[in-house]
């Protein structure tokens, strides 16, 4: 019943990962990455 995109899930699931294995990254450049 979640009105949230994939995509966006997807993305956030990734920013969660990247920033469990990449500790140094922050969100501004998480979005780079992923943009």
């Amino acid at each position: 019943m979640s009105e949230v995109p994939d995509l966006t899930r997807e993305a956030a699931l990734r920013i969660a990962l990247a920033s469990r294995v990449l500790p140094g990254v922050d969100l501004g450049q998480l979005l780079e990455i992923l943009h």
